[in-house]
């Protein structure tokens, strides 16, 4: 789980809506601060409701699995969206009313009132789309599947924002185009790559948690080569036998010939031939990456 003083970064937001809410309160001798307290506590509420989205998100996202999780959500409800707005563009007929009562014919896009509020969900699924592409494309040829859904669903939310013409949103889609190819070419050097591991290793971050773990022969993380017989590559130090909430590692291994690694977890040999082990042990958030 995510650190407890990650939270700290709410502490800001949360004491200057606390500060607004003040504000537009009567006070004694002082009477209401505010020029407008109704104005105020709105703005209190909707900073209140920031911090505590990203209060959320620190919690319930920490890992690698739950964000890209996240990511693909916001992808999904972005292209479900483009789709739904190219459909009304050519199906709607009736003057008002299409799926939802307020949808004037010629007018918005999608399920929105107004055309310029669909790129800020656009952009947000368009940008994620395109960041979970290029993740899946480094990971190589074992996630071409992941690859093409990640393309379909940029393809459909960048047609949906040039049919809702909207200029905020061709102008967001544009910079967020040249920023992908910039952040290509520096990573990449424009050159090809030709597998995946086009390079001299790879790195294997993870998190793990042990709770009240007794063993004779404690537990470790080893990456191997995926051909038989595999060669070890690389492991960790035996886990601790309790931790404080999640804690990172990471292997760092030299790539084999044939490209492909195994992950496992193994235990330490024991002194006596019966070897039992009590506690729990937790891994979570597995992410092959290139170094080199």
């Amino acid at each position: 789980m995510a650190d407890a003083r990650a939270h700290a970064v709410t502490l800001p937001a949360s004491a200057l809506s606390a500060f607004a809410l003040l504000q537009s309160v009567p006070l004694p001798g002082l009477g209401t601060v505010s020029f407008d307290p109704y104005e105020s506590r709105v703005f209190a509420l909707r900073l209140a409701a920031v911090a505590l989205y990203a209060a959320m998100l620190l919690r319930y996202a920490a890992t690698g699995r739950r964000l890209r999780a996240l990511a693909a959500a916001v992808v999904c409800v972005g292209a479900a969206s483009a789709l739904f707005g190219l459909f009304r563009q050519e199906a709607q007929r009736e003057e008002l009313g299409f799926f939802l009562p307020l949808l004037r014919h010629g007018e918005g896009f999608a399920q929105f009132v107004s055309r310029n509020h669909f790129p800020f969900l656009a952009e947000m699924a368009l940008g994620l789309a395109l960041g979970l592409g290029c993740q899946e494309w480094a990971r190589g040829v074992t996630r071409a599947k992941a690859l093409v859904w990640a393309a379909a669903a940029a393809a459909v939310v960048w047609v949906g924002l040039v049919a809702s013409n909207s200029r905020g949103g061709l102008l967001a889609m544009l910079c967020q185009t040249l920023f992908l190819a910039a952040t290509l070419w520096t990573a990449w050097g424009g050159t090809r790559r030709t597998g995946p591991f086009a390079h001299s290793g790879g790195r294997e971050p993870f998190a793990a948690r042990t709770k009240s773990l007794v063993t004779g022969g404690p537990p470790f993380v080893e990456v191997v080569a995926a051909s038989k017989p595999g060669a070890t590559l690389a492991t960790t130090a035996p886990l601790p036998p309790a931790t404080d909430g999640w804690r990172d590692f990471a292997l760092e291994f030299d790539a084999p010939p044939a490209g492909a690694v195994r992950v496992a977890l193994r235990r330490e040999p024991c002194a006596s031939p019966t070897c039992p082990a009590f506690g729990g042990v937790w891994l979570d958030a597995f992410e092959l990456r290139r170094i080199g």
